[in-house]
């Protein structure tokens, strides 16, 4: 397998409840912690039908600073739950 070299880029990616992929960017890691996300508009989740978010960001030299997965509430568009880990090995639920 080929190594990507993946660097400072935010890997996102969101399904429906069928598991069908609904929403894919790969964005710089400092816009996607500026930026507004299809989730965070009830709108946009409801309309995707948006059932879970997947993320991988990774920092410049290429290094996981931290997966996430998010999942919401396709007929509110609220988030359900979240949970984080982060490169330095520690668990954040929400």
């Amino acid at each position: 397998m080929k190594h990507l070299d993946i660097k400072d880029q935010a890997i996102l990616i969101g399904f429906n409840p069928a598991g069908e992929c609904v929403y894919s960017a790969a964005i710089p890691v400092g816009d996607y912690w500026d930026d507004e996300h299809v989730w965070d508009d009830a709108k946009q989740v409801k309309k995707l039908k948006l059932d879970k978010v997947v993320g991988f960001l990774f920092g410049q030299s290429g290094n996981l600073m931290q997966h996430f997965e998010s999942t919401f509430d396709i007929q509110t568009g609220l988030i359900k739950g979240a949970w984080a880990k982060h490169e330095d090995g520690t668990f954040q639920k929400m």
